[in-house]
C-alpha cells in the first residue's frame, strides 16, 4: 500500500482494504504523527521550556540565596537591637546603682555604713567606664557630697574627708567637666561659713589637682583655678586654711609654672607677710620659709624683684637697729620709736625671711652673699644684741 501512486479515496475506501492495508495505514498515521512531534519548532519550543524549567531553578536557587541574605541582615540586626538593649540595660544598671549609692549616703542613719558606702562610692568614680552616668548625674552627685561635707557631727569627720576624697576624683576623672566643678567648689568655699568646711573643699581641689598630675588635663581651666587660689590665698585667717591652699598652689606652680608666674610675685607678698608674723608659731615660720624656698626657679627668673625684697629687708631691719641704738644711747626716745619689745622680735623676723629669700634665690646669689652677711654683723646684729641686753639687763 505504501508503494502505492494512488491514495485512497475516502476511509470507506480504506475500510474496504484488507486488514493488511488497513493495519499499514495506521502506521502510517502514527508515523506521521510523531514526526510532527519531531518538528523542529516542536523541538525548539520543547527546549525553551526546558531551559524555563532550568531557569526557573536558578530563580528559585537566586530566590534562595536573597532569602538567607535576608534572614541573614535580619539576624544581624536583630543583634544589634540586643546589643543597644544590653548597653542601654548596663547604663541603666549603672545609674540605678549610682542612685542607690547616692540615696544611702544621705539618708543612711548608720556612721558605718555611711563611711562604707562613701568609699564605694569612691571606687565607682574611679572607673572609667562609668563615666557617662557621672556626667548626666553629676548635680545629684555634687548635691550629696555638699551635704555630706556639711555634716555638723565630729564623729563623721572621716566621712566627710571621703566625702572631699571623692569630689576631687570626680573632677579628674570628668577633666571636660571640670569648669563646672572648679566653679562649684570656690563657690561653696565663698558661700560657707565654718572653716572646716572651707578646709573641706581645699582638700577637694588638692586631691583634684593631684590625681590629674602633670597630665595637663586642667590646662583650659587652670587660670580660674589660679585666680580663685590666689584670691582664698589673700584672704585666709588660719594657719590651717593656709596651708592646704598653698599646698594646692604649689601643685599648680610644677605642672603649669606659665600659670603660676604671673602670680609669683602676688604669692610671695602674702607668705612673706606669714613669715615675718612673729606672733605665729616657730613651726609654721618653718613651714613658711620652706615654701619660699620651693619656688628658687620663680625667684631665679625673677632676680629683679627677687633683689628688691631684699634691698627692702635691709631698709626695715636698718630702721629697726637704729630705734635699738637710740634706746641703747640713753638719748631721750621719741614717743614715735617704739620700745626693745617690739622692735626685737620684729627684727629678728626680719633676719629670718632675708636669710629665706637669699636660700631661694640659691647659688645665684653666691656672689654678694659675704658682703651681706659682713653688713648684717657689722651694724644690724650688733644693735640686735645691744637690744636683747637692754631687755634681760
Amino acid at each position: 500500500f505504501l508503494g502505492s501512486s494512488d491514495p485512497p479515496a475516502s476511509v470507506s475506501q480504506v475500510a474496504g482494504t484488507t486488514g493488511t492495508h488497513h493495519h499499514a495505514w495506521l502506521i502510517f498515521l502514527i508515523f506521521l504523527t510523531d514526526s510532527a512531534s519531531a518538528d523542529p519548532d516542536n523541538l525548539k519550543y520543547s527546549s525553551s521550556r526546558d531551559r524555563g524549567g532550568s531557569s526557573s531553578y536558578g530563580l528559585q536557587s537566586s530566590n534562595s540565596a536573597v532569602v538567607s541574605r535576608q534572614r541573614h541582615d535580619d539576624t544581624r540586626v536583630h543583634a544589634d537591637i540586643q546589643n543597644d538593649e544590653k548597653e542601654r540595660s548596663m547604663s541603666y544598671s549603672d545609674e540605678s546603682r549610682l542612685s542607690n549609692l547616692l540615696r544611702r549616703i544621705t539618708r543612711e542613719d548608720d556612721r558605718d555604713r555611711r563611711l562604707a558606702t562613701v568609699k564605694q562610692l569612691k571606687e565607682f568614680i574611679q572607673q572609667p567606664e562609668n563615666k557617662l552616668v557621672l556626667v548626666k548625674q553629676l548635680d545629684n552627685i555634687l548635691a550629696a557630697v555638699h551635704d555630706v561635707l556639711n555634716e555638723s557631727s565630729k564623729l563623721l569627720q572621716e566621712l566627710r574627708q571621703e566625702g572631699a576624697c571623692c569630689l576631687g576624683l570626680l573632677c579628674a576623672s570628668l577633666s571636660y567637666e571640670a569648669e563646672k566643678i572648679f566653679k562649684w567648689i570656690f563657690s561653696k568655699f565663698s558661700s560657707s561659713a565654718k572653716d572646716e568646711v572651707k578646709l573641706l573643699y581645699l582638700c577637694a581641689t588638692y586631691k583634684a589637682l593631684e590625681t590629674v598630675g602633670e597630665k595637663k588635663a586642667f590646662s583650659s581651666v587652670m587660670q580660674l583655678v589660679m585666680t580663685s587660689l590666689q584670691s582664698i590665698l589673700e584672704n585666709v585667717d588660719t594657719p590651717e586654711l593656709l596651708c592646704k591652699c598653698v599646698k594646692c598652689i604649689l601643685l599648680v606652680a610644677r605642672c603649669y609654672p606659665h600659670i603660676f608666674s604671673t602670680n609669683f610675685r602676688d604669692t610671695v607678698d602674702i607668705l612673706v607677710g606669714w613669715h615675718i608674723d612673729h606672733t605665729q608659731k616657730p613651726s609654721l615660720t618653718q613651714q613658711v620659709s620652706g615654701w619660699l624656698q620651693s619656688l628658687e626657679p620663680f625667684w631665679v627668673a625673677d632676680l629683679a624683684f627677687s633683689t628688691t625684697l631684699l634691698g627692702q629687708f635691709l631698709e626695715d631691719m636698718e630702721a629697726y637697729a637704729e630705734d635699738l641704738s637710740h634706746v641703747a644711747s640713753g638719748e631721750s626716745v621719741d614717743e614715735d620709736i617704739p620700745p626693745p619689745s617690739v622692735s626685737l622680735p620684729k627684727l629678728a623676723a626680719l633676719l629670718r625671711v632675708f636669710s629665706t629669700v637669699v636660700r631661694s634665690i640659691g647659688e645665684r646669689f653666691s656672689p654678694i652673699r659675704d658682703i651681706i652677711i659682713q653688713l648684717l654683723r657689722s651694724r644690724i646684729l650688733r644693735d640686735y644684741w645691744q637690744g636683747w641686753q637692754l631687755i634681760f639687763s
